[in-house]
């Protein structure tokens, strides 16, 4: 009996040392699947689908989450960025901005990042569950989610937040009852993989970013150069021309560009305008009194406005577009429903981009910088002006000085068909 029972102990730790051994195996998979998405990372934005890859291999391993989050805090302003999956959409993971607020559990996070804790828990319920999810909701962009989503969100009355924290921010998990030993120990050991991931993520912002001021760096260059090249002011539709190029170029998908003139003193904006890839070699000049566009420009210049965004649709728009085809623009279209006219200034004028879409605010902050090389345009452009009018007056000049010598010297009437022949 007691060889039996020695045999029955033996079996027994070798089947729970089996069990173990599987466990860990299966937990290593899925640590190594994560780690292997993580690296295969080519974008920034590919995080939204490695916290999809986290939320998977997570439930695999028996942890019943509502969601799973990876949080980035901004170390100056303490907003954070969410890159979530929820289990109302598993398969639709997002990335969304969360500005800085007062709301107890948004300050227990910031406490816990700033202390580095590797083991965190927070209850969410009663008020502090109500009024978060009231904030989070209306002013935040998780109020972009789908209804059905955020309605599965706002459903418990309570909620278990489960996080490890690193320098950028955490790992987080959202269950309805707080997690058991092993799990957390789960839980932690992915949070480890999200280290590495994070130093990738960087690594990729920060290489992205370089490839991107790059290209902007050469595409300002190119309109820089073209200005340059300028010989005489009509030039400027080229310049115009370079410029919806290189803003294509870039990504930005524009189906107009245009380089505005303000002209007080004839109440009018001159643009010079390339139109669906097409270079219109003529001087377009609009009313300041216009008031759907140019009044909107002309006065957000007056002001000292960096950049103004104009969102035409219904009346608006198709009264715009009539005064514009009477002006020898575009024609009316009436299946035209949107036009969104994004607007940059410089100390003389504007350079806009037009389309029917928004546009993000690195895409003004782009145009904005072409705005200032613009600058170094129109000092050109004047100049080039001046020195056109004084080569014109120069000759004017010559012309009647040649004409008042010859009629000086005139000795007789019949000179005076010499003079004409000048």
């Amino acid at each position: 009996n007691k060889k039996s029972a020695a045999l029955d102990r033996l079996k027994k730790k070798t089947k729970i040392s089996e069990e173990a051994h599987a466990r860990e195996v299966q937990i290593q998979l899925a640590l190594e699947r994560v780690r292997a998405r993580a690296m295969a990372m080519q974008n920034s934005d590919e995080l939204k689908e490695l916290i999809g890859t986290v939320f998977i291999e997570l439930t695999k391993l028996d942890l019943v989450l509502t969601r799973c989050l990876i949080i980035i805090f901004d170390p100056l302003s303490n907003a954070s960025t969410w890159w979530m999956a929820n289990s109302e959409a598993p398969s639709d993971p997002v990335g969304l901005y969360i500005k800085n607020h007062q709301h107890p559990p948004y300050v227990a996070y910031i406490k816990a990042w700033k202390e580095q804790k590797n083991k965190w828990q927070y209850i969410l319920e009663g008020e502090d569950k109500e009024e978060w999810d009231n904030f989070l909701f209306t002013e935040t962009e998780l109020s972009q989610l789908p209804d059905f989503v955020i309605e599965g969100m706002k459903a418990p009355d309570r909620v278990c937040l489960s996080a490890s924290f690193n320098n950028f921010g955490c790992l987080n998990l959202a269950t309805l009852e707080p997690l058991s030993g092993e799990h957390f120990d789960i839980l932690l050991r992915f949070a480890k993989v999200f280290d590495l991931t994070y130093t990738r993520f960087n690594d990729l912002q920060k290489a992205e970013a370089q490839v991107r001021e790059a290209q902007i760096q050469l595409a300002l260059e190119r309109v820089r150069a073209r200005t340059m090249d300028m010989q005489k002011s009509d030039e400027l539709s080229e310049t115009v021309y370079i410029l919806f190029q290189q803003f294509r170029e870039l990504g930005e998908n524009p189906d107009q560009a245009t380089i505005g003139v303000i002209n007080e003193e004839e109440h009018v904006i001159e643009y010079w305008v390339t139109m669906y890839g097409n270079q219109l070699n003529k001087i377009f000049k609009f009313s300041i009194d216009e008031p759907h566009v140019t009044n909107k420009i002309y006065n957000a210049w007056k002001e000292g406005k960096k950049s103004l965004v104009i969102d035409l649709s219904g009346k608006d728009l198709l009264e715009f577009m009539t005064y514009r085809a009477g002006k020898g623009g575009a024609a009316v279209n009436p299946d035209e429903k949107r036009r969104i006219i994004n607007v940059a200034f410089f100390s003389r004028g504007l350079l806009n981009v037009q389309s029917n879409e928004d546009r993000s605010e690195e895409s003004i902050k782009l145009l904005e910088r072409f705005a200032a090389v613009f600058e170094q345009t129109y000092t050109r452009f004047l100049d080039l002006q001046k020195a056109e009018a004084q080569a014109r007056e120069s000759q004017i000049q010559l012309a009647l000085e040649r004409v008042r010598a010859r009629t000086m010297a005139m000795q007789k009437q019949n000179d005076l068909l010499g003079v004409l022949d000048l």
